[in-house]
């Protein structure tokens, strides 16, 4: 609850605390539960490499199939459509799942992703009338406030509502207000003071010039590719001159796919180093270094080591990973 209310002071602490109390008592579904929220958390945080990281644990890690994989899966998916890499079939099983058609706690962030996806220009067909459906849900629920005020608030970026009603409205956290009442900037300083670059640059680039060259710093530092390369081309449209050029990220740059941290794991897994070694060089768990193997397995779709070193010189990616 504290994830989903953006609410982090503390949070990564519990998540932790709860993550160790499931692993002593080999609770694989509710381990993959909180990470899942770490990740979301991570990714509302602008650490969008490692919110994907850690989604890739649970979704191509050894856990259970179903619901205790559905926060990893949406994070992995917001993730992945920021960094401008192909999802993959990521909410495949989520979006399968029989509640995700008559929970909201499952229907509200299936129609956020695809909202998101839908601003950034990629293809998402019926994805206004879904949001609406889950908006319209999350309004008339008693609780869900989250869920509510992300609807509504994706509603308004896509220009599907103006202001919802004063009831609706006193029911949202202070950035939610500000950036659904059109003003950027207070929006802009709620979302900072908060600590969600993501959603501090979007209210920013409703902006002025210098308001949207700073959106833009953000989504380039976030890794947000597709909405960096979005502004790009409204400030160019307005007549904006020496727009500033974005970094090629590393996740993008790897042909691979890889997050920045599974690139290291890759490249020690090509050295010959075994699992307990990549732990003790990258200063991590043994039993998170073989799930981000475990993950390097599955984007490679190999199932050895040797096969993964072969299938790293077929597709040249030696020289692009790093040690």
């Amino acid at each position: 609850m504290m994830t989903y209310d953006r609410r982090y002071e503390g949070l990564f602490g519990h998540i932790d605390e709860g993550i160790n109390a499931a692993i002593a008592r080999d609770n694989t579904p509710l381990e993959a539960y909180m990470r899942g929220a770490r990740a979301l958390a991570l990714l509302d945080l602008g650490r969008t490499q490692e919110a994907a990281s850690e989604a890739e644990l649970v979704v191509y890690g050894p856990y259970p199939r179903g619901t205790s994989r559905f926060n990893a899966r949406i994070a992995l998916a917001r993730a992945r459509i920021r960094m401008g890499i192909p999802e993959e079939g990521v909410l495949d099983e989520a979006r399968s799942l029989p509640t995700s058609q008559r929970d909201i706690m499952r229907s509200a962030p299936l129609a956020v992703v695809d909202a998101e996806a839908l601003w950034l220009g990629l293809p998402r067909p019926g994805a206004r009338e879904r949001l609406r459906v889950a908006y319209e849900a999350c309004a008339r629920a008693v609780g869900q406030t989250w869920n509510l005020a992300a609807t509504a608030l994706w509603l308004t970026i896509l220009g599907e509502i103006d202001t919802p009603p004063a009831e609706i409205m006193r029911r949202l956290r202070l950035p939610y207000q500000r950036h659904i009442a059109g003003a950027w900037r207070d929006a802009a300083s709620a979302w900072a003071e908060l600590g969600c670059p993501y959603e501090q640059a979007i209210a920013l680039s409703a902006g002025d010039e210098a308001a949207r060259r700073e959106a833009l710093a953000l989504f380039d530092k976030t890794g947000a590719i597709h909405a960096a390369a979005r502004l790009r081309r409204e400030m160019r449209a307005s007549g904006t001159r020496s727009v500033p050029r974005g970094p090629i990220g590393k996740t993008r740059a790897n042909p691979a796919g890889l997050t920045s941290r599974q690139a290291q794991v890759f490249a020690l897994l090509l050295k010959g180093l075994s699992n307990p070694q990549i732990a003790r060089r990258l200063s991590i768990s043994p039993k998170t270094a073989e799930h981000h193997v475990s993950a390097i397995m599955a984007r490679m779709g190999v199932t050895t080591r040797a096969e993964a070193a072969a299938a790293a010189r077929a597709r040249g990616l030696l020289d692009t990973l790093e040690s």
